[in-house]
């Protein structure tokens, strides 16, 4: 699929493909940088952010090209470039993600002040309509936006994703049309997270940059395949047990949890990953500083769940704000029904396993704070 341009009145258009330019041709890369730092939605899902700044120097004099703090006062650093991603490009990111790893509240609080003339949280609450949610030191994941990726730079990636590093990888498609610049922005591969929506209505930043909404599924017909099947496996077995889901779709991951758990898919989620090269993962991964006693919830109930869902916690490589339970399970052929059908009664033991052990924490949470 693509875009198309419709020409002509309204009952005699006509629609013609809409020819993506180089982005290089006209523009520099602190363009690209300058726009995304006036709109972050750009590069969030659609999601606001705020900006802490643009070219932030790093220890080891390094330029950090974009960083912000999301909705749910995670730091995240983007790494932009015009044209197709060079090699070095995840020493890069990971050199920002080592000085970020180090930051304080007040280091946030001075970039902040500096960029935005105001206090972190005067400056947060105008675009949030709350203060920043301070964890005991800021958490943080990373962003490497390009033209396109070197397939060797895609398969480095998806191995640090893999093992927890909080990495996604954004590719856009410039197109000029009527004197307007337009990103069609898409999540190769990783997350963006949901966070939690603003309280206040955002003001709207006049800028020459559109975001088109990213394709539910990836142009991977393998993905598309699995995550499409079990998607509609999910929402039949959801029905016959009366589970409320909220779920979300991605390029290479299918998530969901309950409705009735109060809490956002990017704190807990269940989910199915594709982007495994020798495997398909299903995974209960939760934020653990919003939930730090899920873990030892889990660990009391282990007899309940272990034996239909024979997942462990990762130790991932990389230091990380979720823990994850994971199961990994042989990929089926493509088109190999049987091997789906494997899947899907892997994910339904997954889902009737877990959530009720789930819906039994978060139901005490409640009552705990009912009684407090």
């Amino acid at each position: 699929m693509g875009l198309f341009q419709a020409t002509g009145n309204a009952k005699d258009s006509v629609f013609a493909p809409l020819l993506p330019e180089k982005f290089a041709v006209q523009h520099k890369e602190d363009h690209i940088q300058a726009w995304v730092d006036t709109a972050p939605t750009v590069l969030n899902d659609g999601q606001p952010m705020l900006s802490l700044g643009r070219e932030l120097v790093t220890t080891h004099n390094a330029y950090i090209d974009n960083l912000y703090i999301d909705g749910n006062g995670v730091l995240v650093a983007a790494e932009m470039k015009r044209g197709r991603t060079p090699r070095d490009v995840l020493a890069q990111i990971s050199e920002y993600a080592a000085y970020i790893d180090k930051l304080s509240w007040a280091d946030v609080e001075a970039f902040c002040q500096k960029r935005n003339g105001k206090p972190l949280d005067k400056a947060y609450s105008a675009i949030f309509g709350r203060p920043v949610t301070r964890t005991p030191n800021p958490e943080h994941r990373l962003m490497i936006v390009a033209e396109d990726f070197r397939p060797e730079i895609v398969e480095t990636a998806a191995y640090h994703i893999a093992r927890g590093m909080p990495l996604a990888l954004l590719q856009f498609t410039y197109y000029a049309l009527n004197g307007q610049s337009v990103l069609d922005m898409q999540t190769v591969m990783g997350e963006i997270p949901e966070q939690q929506a603003p309280s206040t209505v955002i003001p709207v930043i006049k800028t020459a940059v559109t975001s088109v909404p990213a394709r539910p599924l990836s142009d991977d017909g393998y993905s598309n395949w699995v995550l499409s099947g079990l998607e509609g496996y999910l929402t039949s077995l959801a029905q016959r047990n009366g589970w409320d889901l909220t779920t979300r779709l991605n390029k290479q991951t299918y998530l969901f949890n309950l409705t009735s758990w109060g809490v956002p898919l990017a704190n807990c989620q269940l989910r199915v990953d594709t982007y495994i090269s020798t495997a398909l993962a299903l995974r209960l991964a939760f934020r653990t500083s919003a939930l730090p006693e899920l873990r030892d919830h889990l660990e009391r109930h282990r007899a309940d769940w272990q034996g239909k869902f024979a997942a462990e916690f990762e130790k991932p490589a990389y230091d990380t704000p979720y823990t994850t339970l994971t199961l990994k399970l042989p990929r089926p052929t493509m088109g190999e029904q049987a091997g789906l059908h494997e899947i899907e009664a892997r994910l339904g033991d997954m889902a009737t396993v877990l959530l009720p052990i789930l819906s039994q924490f978060f139901a005490s949470r409640t009552t705990q704070a009912g009684a407090a």
